[in-house]
């Protein structure tokens, strides 16, 4: 170091005594270029760069000057001085070739640093730069020279089409996969409910076909499909399917409610709400297995199948609907008659003869008719009266219909009437009737 500084010392008195420039803008700008070369003598490149560097730029600068405002001024040895500087930093300028080939450099480098797995549909490959100084070096440099670099590239272009080719069959798998998950997964696809009772077989049939293909979509292909929601589009479905769980809580909160009442009394409702909840625990064990041990899925299965073990088996819910029913049946009555009408009361037989057993008797609800009537020109266009009737059926059993009689208006008279409201009934005890 010291005998860099009296090396330094030496050529500063040089430049003091040597010929200065003649021109006043050129001298003031000679004296900044000594007082910067001086300053650089006293810097230690090597710990303090960022202050040496700063000098040199001032020497530099004023060097530029003094060569703008004294064209004639002979320049060489404070060039030769200040390239020596510049060197202790790595600022000596390369030659053209060195510098094009670093740009492109760079540029292969920079395209190489993509990382591939980002690849989407809609990604254009980085490489346009390296493309562009590849056709324009073509003209100043060998094939040879370029042909490493036109290598790098191909390679590159060869890797990211093939990445974007992995995207668009993973794209393909998603849209199959979902296409297929809701053909399998969405309950109304299947006949789960009925409110008859001799399609109970085909309702529980229904659901063995449904856990059946549930359990079959189940591969390892959907797996590897459903478990990336956290970075994959299938993510929608997975929120779909939490969405899906009010529908689980909402028949839970009906099932109580219903068990609850003492109006729990048939059997087809009994096994169509135990089908449907199996349905729902069937669906969640089979969404746990396709994405995985998640805890909200985890919670809802667990409460299912509390919910399950509290209702007991479908046996025993179907024992607690027939003993309601046989409770209900016990306990009920016709309401009480408010007037008897013999005209009405025949009218009603003849509009229900044709139906299965044998009326015993009718109640009439209303103390006279209800007249319909236009909204707008308040004409009357039917007439109506409730009443109770217990029919007698071919089996024996006494069955109670709560039903209502009407009669159409035609502009002069009131014609025949029919009954509306005849479906199942409600069974009673005969000796109830009355």
């Amino acid at each position: 170091m010291r005998k860099i500084l009296i090396v330094t010392l030496f050529i500063s008195g040089l430049l003091m005594n040597a010929q200065e420039p003649s021109n006043p803008a050129a001298k003031a700008q000679y004296k900044t270029y000594k007082t910067a070369i001086d300053k650089l003598s006293a810097i230690d490149p090597v710990e303090k760069v960022a202050a040496y560097k700063n000098q040199i730029s001032q020497a530099e600068a004023a060097l530029n000057n003094i060569k703008k405002y004294e064209p004639g001024f002979d320049v060489t040895s404070m060039e030769a001085e200040l390239l020596k500087h510049k060197t202790k930093v790595g600022d000596a300028p390369k030659d053209e070739k060195a510098l094009d080939f670093a740009k492109l450099r760079a540029e292969v480098d920079k395209m190489k640093s993509e990382n591939l797995q980002g690849v989407t549909l809609s990604s254009n490959g980085n490489w346009g730069q390296v493309q562009f100084y590849l056709d324009l070096y073509k003209k100043k440099y060998p094939e040879s020279e370029l042909a490493p670099y036109k290598k790098e590239l191909d390679d590159y272009k060869v890797t990211y089409k093939s990445k974007v080719g992995e995207k668009k069959q993973e794209k393909s798998n998603l849209n199959a996969f979902e296409d297929e998950f809701k053909k399998t997964f969405f309950r109304d696809r299947y006949d789960l409910e009925t409110d008859k009772e001799e399609n109970l077989s085909i309702i529980e049939a229904n659901l063995k076909t449904y856990q059946k293909n549930l359990e079959a979509f189940l591969t390892p292909e959907n797996i590897a499909v459903a478990t990336k929601i956290d970075d994959h589009p299938s993510k929608s479905l997975y929120k779909m399917v939490m969405d899906g769980n009010a529908g689980t809580k909402s028949l839970i909160s009906e099932i109580k409610k219903n068990i609850g009442t003492k109006y729990f009394t048939r059997k087809v409702k009994a096994v169509s709400f135990y089908c449907k909840l199996q349905s729902y625990q069937i669906k969640y064990n089979c969404y746990r297995k396709l994405f995985g041990e998640k805890p909200e899925l985890v919670t809802v299965c667990e409460d299912i199948n509390k919910e399950i073990k509290a209702i007991g088996t479908k046996e025993e819910l179907v024992a607690l609907a027939e003993k309601n029913n046989i409770e209900e049946i016990k306990n009920r009555q016709m309401r009480p008659a408010v007037r008897n009408d013999e005209v009405i009361e025949k009218e009603i037989r003849n509009a229900l003869k044709d139906k299965d057993g044998t009326i015993l008797k009718i109640n009439l609800l209303d103390k006279d008719w209800r007249v319909v009537r236009n909204e707008l020109t308040g004409i009357a266009l039917s007439r109506a009266q409730d009443f109770h009737m217990a029919v007698k059926k071919s089996n024996g059993k006494c069955v109670l219909y709560d039903l209502i009689l009407h009669e159409d208006f035609d502009g002069t008279k009131y014609l025949s009437g029919y009954v509306s409201g005849y479906g199942t009934g409600w069974e009673m005890l005969c000796e109830n009737v009355k």
